[in-house]
């Protein structure tokens, strides 16, 4: 079966880690191979890495809908049901257009709902690669849908925004007609006011609000009335984590913006419900729930959309994320997750893991081959959170202490490996550093752990890999823990951590590897162990060339001269209901996708069928 992966090389070359979530979800994280993206039949909401929000009614029921533009060239519209679960997103954007660029690149898509044209229809702008799109509502042969996209241009030609400008409408001069506020990376917003009512050529030269301090990245801003005085007010977010309101006072010449109020008190981040960090929110001001007041919509760096509703005192109740039907389960950039049976009932469940650092269990009821988990929870330490503290979470499943509850070993950011005793419920007990020697097995960078009993000696061993991370020094090398704990100790005991040799070019061709995890696994039919090493170019397949009571000796399979994935956060090997296979974790989306072994049989069967003709 080796030579699969020289045929998945020809199918894999060129795909891009940062493919689109619209990609992704159809064909999972390698298009070539065929991957189950792991979803919740009811969960939350997600627009794809670095959402930016939208929110209009266009389907005429009086309640807002949702649009959703991400960091790699995502433009979504989420119909919203009469039980306020919204369905599956649909592609906004034409199959074939110039709107499209080459794959891999950052192509932030911000879109804005308004009534552009004036004819009581809600309207979608999208601003894409420093282009302006219009894609007005029509009705056709009785049915309401958006028209093709309209080039919009101003005084100095198409170019009206910049590569990821924010974007809000705005009737900001009075004159009855949406204008639109847009900031760059340098904050300052400016306003660009509407020159035509019809056609594209419709917008004047931009003006500087210098009301509103410049200097914050990625800001974001939304409009609304929020204290219902009719005015147009601003909600603002950067990359703190923080909203302001702006209530607007009307000028002789346009609304200004002076003074801003942060929502929850000074430099205080916005909760937004079970995470340690959100980031880089998206707020939009619109009535959600009907009661005629304006509420505080948000997306947030992961993809996730959160409503914040306002009471009668103006006071806003804890968010909640929205909830789509058939949702991919979303933990976040750099996912990370395993598989093991946490609840003791015979099936998998999953933990997975994120950018920021929070675990979250997805119990198995009895769809897991399906790809298809409960509603997730994020297991808790007592009170607090299970989080890794310095964020990129790497939750491994496993029973340390031979009590037959699976239990956490955490990685991650910071580059140590914690484990927290498990108890088959949401909480589990404090982190305990693993130590070799005494010492914590901790290295610059970001850790990857997996524990295998990889001498058959009836001791769980560990493996060890860093990934360079933010301020890290460089690459490290893989290690293997050896357990000698004495018989009948079943806590496992580590006394060194031994630097694995890998050979790259067993053929005189050198792999490119930057490897930062392995994963032993019975990948081939010889009853031995080999390799999925996951490196910086992909996930590649690794013999061990030692007897298995020695150190292991990596040499790269033969046929290995492409990757068997793609670049990947994590590759895991595991078993789900019975269906050996691995799990990986997406880069910039947060997603998860589970492939079976034969998936490289079958590769395998026809590559040997190509070469026998």
């Amino acid at each position: 079966m080796i030579g699969a992966a020289a045929t998945l090389a020809l199918l894999a070359s060129g795909v891009a880690a940062a493919q689109s979530l619209v990609t992704t979800l159809e064909y999972g994280l390698a298009p070539a191979l065929p991957g189950v993206v792991l979803r919740q039949p009811v969960g939350p909401v997600t627009g794809g890495d670095l959402v930016d929000i939208a929110v209009g009614d266009c389907d005429g029921d009086g309640r807002p809908d949702l649009f959703t533009g991400s960091s790699t060239g995502d433009l979504l519209y989420f119909y919203r049901a009469p039980d306020d679960v919204l369905e599956p997103g649909q592609s906004m954007l034409p199959d074939a257009t110039d709107l499209f660029a080459p794959p891999g690149l950052v192509r932030q898509v911000t879109p804005e709902a308004c009534d552009w044209d004036g004819d009581g229809d809600t309207d979608l702008l999208a601003a894409l690669d420093g282009r302006l799109y219009l894609f007005a509502m029509e009705e056709r042969e009785g049915e309401r849908r958006f028209g093709p996209p309209l080039l919009l241009t101003g005084a100095g030609g198409p170019q009206v925004v910049g590569p990821g400008w924010a974007l809000c409408a705005v009737q900001a001069d009075g004159d009855g007609v949406p204008d639109l506020l847009t900031a760059g990376p340098d904050g300052q917003v400016t306003l660009l006011r509407r020159t035509a009512r019809e056609g594209a050529a419709c917008l004047a030269a931009p003006e500087a609000c210098p009301e509103i301090p410049a200097g914050r990245q990625r800001l974001r801003l939304g409009a609304g009335d929020w204290n219902g005085d009719g005015v147009p007010d601003l909600a603002l977010s950067a990359t703190d984590a923080a909203v302001e309101i702006r209530i607007g006072l009307p000028g002789a010449d346009r609304v200004t913006w002076p003074v801003g109020e942060p929502v929850g008190g000074p430099g205080t981040p916005l909760p937004l419900g079970d995470t340690p960090r959100a980031a880089d929110l998206s707020p939009r001001l619109a009535d959600w729930n009907g009661d005629g007041r304006a509420d505080l919509i948000v997306g947030d760096r992961r993809g996730l959309v959160h409503v914040l509703l306002r009471g009668e005192a103006a006071t806003l109740a804890a968010a909640a994320p929205l909830l789509q039907r058939d949702a991919p389960i979303d933990v976040g950039r750099s996912a990370a997750g395993d598989l093991g049976d946490w609840d003791g009932d015979g099936d998998q469940d999953l933990v997975a893991a994120g950018e920021d650092g929070a675990v979250w269990l997805f119990v198995n009821d009895g769809r897991g081959r399906e790809g298809y988990f409960r509603a997730g929870t994020v297991l808790r330490q007592g009170d607090a959170l299970l989080a890794n503290d310095a964020g990129w979470g790497r939750p491994r499943l496993t029973d340390w202490n031979g009590d037959g509850a699976l239990d956490v070993l955490l990685a991650g950011g910071g580059g140590g490996v914690a484990v927290h005793l498990g108890s088959r419920t949401a909480t589990v007990g404090p982190g305990v550093p693993v130590t070799a020697g005494g010492t914590p097995v901790q290295r610059d960078g970001i850790s990857s752990v997996c524990p295998r009993d990889y001498n058959r000696d009836g001791k769980l061993d560990l493996f060890v890999g860093w990934m360079a991370g933010p301020g890290s020094a460089g690459e490290q090398p893989l290690v293997y823990l050896e357990n000698v704990a004495g018989r009948g100790q079943a806590t496992p005991l580590f006394t060194k951590a031994a630097q694995l040799d890998i050979n790259t070019m067993p053929t005189g061709e050198e792999l490119p590897l930057r490897p930062f995890a392995i994963e032993p696994t019975r990948w081939l039919s010889d009853g031995r162990w080999q390799f999925l090493v996951t490196g910086r170019a992909g996930v590649d397949l690794f013999l061990n060339r030692a007897p298995e009571r020695l150190y292991p000796l990596l040499e790269a399979a033969p046929g290995e001269t492409g990757h068997i994935l793609p670049p990947v956060a994590s590759c895991v090997a595991g078993n789900l209901d019975g269906q050996p296979g691995v799990l990986a974790g997406g880069q910039g989306l947060g997603l998860l996708c589970w492939y079976d072994q034969a998936l490289w049989r079958e590769l395998d069967a026809l590559s040997s069928e190509g070469a026998g003709r």
